[in-house]
């Protein structure tokens, strides 16, 4: 997730905090594309 960042002092606070921050990254509004008759959708599951 690009600009999502965090620290800590200690591993359970990076991942209390990294938790924090993917939720806050993930909490904003993303605009919904508009695709032209020619564009092709792929979608990739890692």
């Amino acid at each position: 997730m690009p600009g999502c960042a965090t620290q800590g002092e200690t591993m359970e606070e990076i991942e209390t905090n990294i938790r924090e921050a993917i939720e806050g990254c993930l909490s904003v509004d993303v605009e919904v594309p508009v695709l032209q008759l020619d564009d092709q959708v792929v979608e990739l599951a890692l």
